[in-house]
């Protein structure tokens, strides 16, 4: 089988060295990128765990595999990407206006989270107004201002809460080929202005979509508190409960939905609520959904405050309260009616969340090295870390016992979590597989 071009290419030039090894590995990973972003795979994992990197680009937030080859790739400009790791090759199957968080495929369908209609109507709010340039300039994402949830802009964030502007879940048809057609709106919901804590993750478990919802920002819940009560006395079938929570629903039939679907269509459920900010969701082999809960931010070097629980990692069941925002991090570590979480996170900006039959698997930023993946076993939920390094890493997805971190930066690392010692060659020996481009495994 010849040489991806690209790699023909690089080598032709001797832009690396000749001892690179382009391989597949039971049609899971073939191609990925090292070192200057040339494509290629070593013989070695190393002692760290990594063995490579796909080079995708973009600001990427969601993945979700679509076969044992392909997986899909959503970023924050609207770009949903289709990645072949078995050749590397990489194509977008749709661009648009778009903020995708979360992803997830169903029956045929890929659904995604999307705030573009709230980032749409804080772009144009921003341009009208002078004091929401001054106060969002300096806390934005390039498509999507950051408005925090402070008094002196509280007119502001109450003129869009009465606009009934949020988020929504869309769905594409797929086709054999992973192309995209067919975009319908699933579900609208209003939600907050902040985008860190808008729609985030997506799961399924065969009949129920899941969906993770964050809470107003910033802990400032008297302003959190205003908005709910002026929403709820001003706006008829307004729905602010939903914040801070996991919703499910059962997707309509395609025929049932209209390019204008609205949320009064599409019957969502809170499945567990007291969140202030889950964003990544992972359903594990017993049916458990678990997720990492952003809580109160901590500088490095900072005592956490009293009580304060910090980041939470949470088997999220059904009916479950968990607290914000009167407990944790705003309040006593313990109330009645409250459900414990499994375990207290280390660190900030708790992402991806992973689950399989060995634990679950968490990515965020620990205060002392920066970015790492744990995982936490069933038995006592302790943390073991998996790898540390590169961005944060806000999608993980697995096949053959090695690890895709899908990061923030655009790159796709695959990760060996047991960092086993023997190379990647003996283990496909082994496996009775094969190797392709400039060998083949006797």
């Amino acid at each position: 089988m010849p040489l991806p071009s690209v790699v023909a290419e690089l080598l032709a030039r001797r832009l690396r060295p000749l001892t690179v090894l382009v391989f597949a590995l039971a049609g899971l990973a073939a191609l990925l990128a090292c070192g200057g972003g040339a494509a290629g795979f070593g013989e070695d994992c190393d002692g760290s765990g990594y063995c490579g990197e796909f080079v995708v680009g973009g600001p990427l937030y969601a993945a979700t595999w679509l076969d044992a080859d392909r997986m899909y790739l959503a970023d924050g400009e609207g770009n949903i990407r289709l990645l072949n790791v078995r050749t590397g090759a990489v194509r977008t199957v749709w661009a648009g206006p778009g903020l995708y968080k979360g992803i997830t495929l169903l029956d045929g369908r890929l659904y995604l989270s999307d705030l573009e209609p709230m980032c749409a109507e804080l772009r144009a709010m921003r341009e009208s107004s002078e004091l929401l340039r001054e106060k969002a300039s300096k806390a934005a994402y390039p498509t999507c201002p950051h408005i925090p949830l402070k008094q002196s802009l509280m007119p502001v964030l109450l003129e869009m809460l009465g606009k009934g502007t949020g988020g929504q879940v869309v769905s594409f048809r797929v086709d054999g080929e992973g192309n995209l057609s067919d975009r319908k709106v699933v579900i609208d919901l209003v939600t907050t202005f902040d985008w860190f804590h808008g729609l985030n993750g997506l799961t399924n478990d065969g009949e129920y979509i899941y969906l993770s919802i964050g809470s107003p920002a910033q802990n400032q819940t008297a302003q959190a508190r205003q908005l709910r009560e002026v929403a709820e006395q001003d706006r008829s079938g307004a729905r602010t409960d939903h914040w801070g929570t996991i919703v499910r629903f059962i997707p309509p039939l395609p025929q049932q939905l209209t390019p204008n679907q609205n949320r009064s269509n599409t019957e969502v459920e809170i499945y567990a609520a007291g969140l202030r900010n889950t964003y990544g969701i992972a359903l594990a082999p017993d049916g458990t959904i678990y997720g990492g809960d952003n809580d109160v931010f901590q500088p490095a070097g900072r005592e956490p405050r009293p009580n304060a629980h910090l980041e939470e990692l949470n088997a999220l069941v059904p009916g479950g309260f968990y607290g914000y925002p009167h407990y944790g991090s705003n309040a006593a570590p313990a109330a009645a009616g409250v459900t414990e979480p499994v375990a207290i996170i280390p660190g900030v900006s708790t992402a991806a969340a992973y689950a399989n039959r060995d634990g679950v698997y968490l990515s965020y930023v620990d205060r002392e090295v920066g970015p790492v993946i744990d995982r936490f076993d069933y038995a006592t939920f302790t943390p073991e870390r998996i790898f540390q390094g590169g961005s944060l890493v806000t999608a993980l997805l697995e096949r053959e016992g090695l690890l895709y971190a899908v990061a923030i930066d655009g790159k796709v690392l695959v990760i060996d979590p047991e960092k086993r010692p023997e190379t990647l060659r003996q283990r496909l020996r082994q496996a009775g597989k094969w190797a392709v481009g400039l060998g083949s495994i006797p």
